[in-house]
């Protein structure tokens, strides 16, 4: 089900932001240890985290092609 999801969703987003939503996994996986595993968040931790979500934010404030995967379901999507 998560892969049919990742590739339904190109058809409604671009594949560079269908990608990096789904590759949010390891963020959610950090903050789930540290509730529910007691996983301690250090600050080694903090910078790569930090670092790889730049790097998120650097492909999401890339503008889409026009004519491209876009379409009224680009928010449909991301989600």
């Amino acid at each position: 089900l998560n892969w049919l999801l990742l590739f339904a969703s190109y058809s409604h987003a671009t594949i560079s932001i269908a990608t990096t939503v789904y590759n949010t996994q390891p963020f959610m996986l950090l903050v789930l240890g540290a509730l529910f595993l007691g996983e301690k968040i250090t600050a080694t931790k903090l910078f790569w985290l930090t670092l790889a979500f730049a790097g998120m934010i650097a492909i999401v404030e890339a503008k889409p092609e026009t004519g491209g995967a876009t379409s009224d379901g680009y928010g449909f999507g991301i989600l």
